[in-house]
């Protein structure tokens, strides 16, 4: 069974007012039938009716939110997040739009990492750590990354163990 890929996040931009979200594009459709587009912040809900963030702004207002071009319900089934089709139709949102995939957007795992970390050397600070015959052992192949000492427990039990 094929999984159906994501589609792109069409945005112009961060936001300027938390800084913290995308302006994506919206969809909406009028009483007539007609589409319109407009930014929406996915954090903090500021909207604009032109493609450019340095225009006006404006805020839903949170008990019933509304679309900032037709007033119908914001979050309603005549509204979504706008598609690739959609910007086509607007030449002035298509020439602002930027389309990312959301794996894009997302940090990757392996960004995340780096050699320092292990969780062992999160349990004893090296500075706080007294070296004993168990330390890990660093490999020629991997400088840099630590390895236990796979003997630890394989001794001969003693009295009293």
């Amino acid at each position: 069974m094929s999984s159906i890929p994501p589609s792109p996040w069409i945005h112009i931009g961060e936001c300027p007012v938390c800084v913290d979200g995308l302006c994506r594009v919206r969809s909406c459709e009028d009483q007539q039938g007609s589409r319109h587009l407009y930014a929406m912040c996915d954090e903090c809900e500021a909207t604009w009716v032109k493609p450019d963030t340095s225009s006006p702004k404006t805020f839903p207002r949170g008990e019933d939110p509304l679309c900032p071009v037709c007033e119908r319900p914001l979050f309603g089934e005549q509204a979504r997040w706008a598609e690739p089709e959609d910007i086509v139709a607007h030449s002035d949102w298509s020439m602002a739009a930027i389309f990312e995939m959301p794996n894009q957007l997302e940090p990757q795992v392996s960004d995340l990492l780096v050699v320092d970390d292990i969780a062992a050397d999160l349990d004893a600070p090296e500075a706080h750590r007294e070296s004993s015959e168990h330390d890990a052992e660093t490999s020629e192949d991997t400088p840099g990354i630590k390895f236990a000492d796979t003997s630890y427990g394989q001794d001969e039990p003693k009295p009293g163990c």
